[in-house]
């Protein structure tokens, strides 16, 4: 299962295309046949499955290696290394047949034994494999009989099994050689066997790849990737139009913008409704006291117009969202809507809960306790971030509660989050195609449970459904888990987006996916200009 921090980019429901004229690329674009792409902020980890989850630290990873498995546009499982796999009939043997002539950017060949050791270090908590290590943890062992057979044995069967293997490989032979996984030279200057050598990276500024031209499955049709790092997205956008980038997501703002903006080269933009979801999250530590009960918790969200919100602010460019499962995937709940704006709904329910205004000030309180709470955030150039806190606060001071804001850095942003340190966050989560989503709801001990939740019920349902390989049956185990989340609200699930972007019109083979642009087959490698020189 893969689940990351996203960063706060509005994002786009349905798909347009602009055509744009094409015209051949301009002399430094044929010259260099490199393409530029905006992203904003520098990775946290360059080791390719470290960075606790970070988005960009992970697309690093998705392009200086490959995995066992991959997806493409259509969401269906392609073999990457691996070129065949068997699953046992009880299902808790796994068996991966290695293609030959993969090669690390060393030279060296990669083995099982790189696989092996792959999954250790997503296993090992030091490494802040976040994105992966749920993935490996019913895995018992993983057993190389020869250089190119993978044996792994699960203590329990797992339904999305699967999924963990698209996992990037990382080469043994080079990265044991360091202490510290993290800190060391691997991490520093990592090596895969994917499509592109990592050459350099600079902190806040740059990070360059370029094609690896002993790619098993032929080179890239460009030369690299730049990576150029613009924290603030208007100053990003202002670097598109003068040609300096190629490619560049953007908030709906700025992508409507660009439709009419001067610039020095054609322009497309198109978009995509990626697997991830915006969210408001409830703390629920028995310590605090507004968000224990989940009529409190219905109340929130019934307070929230969120249809209006996403036709007046985001130009109908996202729709509310249900639940964490996303409604383009296979395991949403059709027969489920979306909670309702209902401010006099919202109130009632307050006043069942205790929450009453006695003393006329427009905040109502409960024991002599106001309901003063405050929403954790990450600070961000985007000014959608802004206008979204600003709507909640307005929502909730409608139906008396009193909200606050604090938006801090990265750094201390997760720090406040994996601590509990919050009274409600507001952030996004991207996720795979797995049906599981253990890791978010299980009590008490889930690495994304942040907020304490926790209910028996949807422990077992959780634990069933991964251990349910009858597709109907396990849609049916996670349907009935939705419905209890709908009614409960541990998490106020706001928004399903798109994600819009915009491209130099001479670029071709991008193909948008729900998986995105970058992580599906074959996804960047197809990518080049119009005009390439020949034999790129």
């Amino acid at each position: 299962m893969y689940r990351r921090l996203i960063a706060p980019v509005v994002v786009l429901a349905a798909a347009l295309l602009l055509a744009a004229s094409c015209t051949p690329p301009p002399d430094d674009a044929a010259a260099r046949d490199e393409i530029r792409v905006h992203i904003p902020r520098s990775p946290v980890s360059t080791s390719l499955i470290g960075g606790k989850g970070d988005r960009y630290s992970t697309l690093v990873g998705r392009l200086v290696s490959d995995s066992l498995i991959g997806f493409d546009a259509g969401l269906r499982i392609q073999p990457r290394v691996a070129e065949s796999w068997e699953l046992s009939e009880d299902y808790l043997t796994l068996t991966f047949r290695l293609r030959e002539g993969v090669r690390w950017h060393d030279g060296k060949p990669v083995t099982s034994e790189d696989v092996a050791y792959t999954v250790a270090l997503a296993q090992d908590p030091a490494t802040e494999s976040f994105s992966w290590a749920d993935g490996f943890e019913d895995v018992e062992s993983v057993d190389t009989p020869d250089e190119r057979t993978v044996v792994v044995r699960y203590r329990e069967a797992f339904a999305d099994m699967m999924n963990a293997w698209w996992i990037p490989l990382i080469p043994k032979h080079l990265a044991s050689l360091d202490e510290d996984f993290l800190t060391g030279s691997f991490a520093q200057s990592p090596v895969g066997c994917g499509p592109y050598r990592f050459v350099e990276a600079v902190s806040g500024e740059k990070i360059v790849l370029e094609r690896n031209e002993d790619y098993w499955d032929g080179p890239a049709k460009n030369a690299g990737l730049l990576l150029r790092v613009h924290p603030d997205e208007r100053t990003a956008y202002e670097s598109f139009l003068r040609g300096e980038i190629d490619m560049m997501a953007s908030a709906p703002a700025i992508w409507s913008e660009a439709a009419g903006a001067e610039r020095t080269h054609p322009l497309k933009r198109d978009s995509y409704r990626r697997m991830s979801g915006w969210f408001i999250a409830w703390n629920q530590k028995e310590s605090l006291p507004f968000f224990q009960d989940a009529g409190v918790r219905r109340a929130m969200m019934h307070a929230l117009d969120r249809v209006n919100f996403t036709a007046k602010v985001l130009d109908d460019v996202a729709a509310p969202a249900i639940s964490s499962w996303h409604p383009d995937g296979p395991w949403a709940h059709p027969g489920l809507e979306a909670l309702p704006f209902d401010q006099d709904l919202a109130r009632t329910l307050l006043e069942q809960a205790g929450w009453v205004d006695t003393d006329g000030d427009g905040v109502r309180e409960r024991d002599g306790q106001d309901f003063r709470f405050e929403l954790l955030t990450l600070s961000s150039t985007q000014e959608i971030v802004d206008r979204m806190t600003a709507w909640v606060q307005q929502s909730l001071r409608e139906v008396g509660v009193a909200m606050t804001v604090r938006k801090t850095e990265r750094a201390g942003f997760l720090e406040s989050r994996n601590s509990g340190g919050f009274d409600a966050v507001m952030t996004g989560l991207s996720f795979d195609l797995a049906a599981d989503q253990t890791p978010i709801y299980r009590s008490h001990d889930a690495p994304y449970n942040w907020v304490a939740y926790g209910n028996d019920e949807v422990d077992r349902l959780l634990e069933r459904g991964k251990r349910t390989f009858d597709l109907e049956e396990r849609q049916a185990i996670y349907r009935r888990i939705q419905e209890i989340l709908l009614e409960e609200q541990p998490i106020g699930w706001m928004f399903h987006f798109g994600s819009p972007f915009m491209y130099d019109a001479r670029l071709r083979g991008l193909e948008p996916s729900p998986l995105g642009i970058y992580r599906i087959e074959p996804g960047v490698k197809a990518w080049h200009w119009e005009s390439a020189p020949a034999g790129k």
